[in-house]
């Protein structure tokens, strides 16, 4: 199974309204575009940017939940662990 690039990862602006998100080696992991200009290339940027940390987090809170604590739920009740899961697993999709 492929991994996502390690984070943090970082926006920086460009040139032209683009945002450009690097990981911590430096790599270019991403970019937003202001075209057409609609002026939410820097906050698409720091929320693509804060991706790695998201998931990261979430999955802390997943696994402290299911700790002996899970509770179990009809599979469409659509509560907020089955939610958490199915971010993750959207996450970690592999093409």
């Amino acid at each position: 199974m492929r991994k996502h690039t390690a984070g943090p990862w970082e926006a920086r602006s460009a040139n032209l309204g683009v945002q450009l998100i690097f990981s911590a080696d430096g790599q270019v992991v991403g970019c937003a575009s202001n075209v057409p200009p609609s002026g939410q290339a820097h906050i698409n940027a720091r929320l693509i940017a804060a991706a790695p940390d998201l998931l990261a987090a979430l999955e802390r809170l997943l696994g402290n939940v299911s700790k002996g604590n899970e509770v179990w739920h009809d599979p469409l009740c659509h509560c907020v662990i089955h939610e958490a899961r199915a971010a993750i697993a959207k996450a970690k999709e592999v093409p």
